[in-house]
């Protein structure tokens, strides 16, 4: 009975380290000259959810999320 428990409890604390998830994105903002755009605001929805993600572009154009 034991084993079985320990079991159980092995494939349920599998179950449940198996529901995170992580993401990243990230891009760069020019424009039709081809220069940086310093400080554009960016917006991504992750539209299932109805999550909003923000970040600003840096010196470079750059933005991660």
């Amino acid at each position: 009975m034991r084993l079985f428990f320990a079991a159980l409890m092995s494939l349920t604390a599998a179950a449940m380290n198996a529901q995170v998830t992580t993401s990243a994105m990230s891009g760069h903002v020019s424009d039709e000259l081809g220069e940086d755009v310093i400080s554009a605001l960016i917006r991504v929805v992750h539209q299932p959810s109805g999550t909003t993600y923000s970040a600003i572009t840096n010196t470079d154009g750059r933005w991660a999320i």
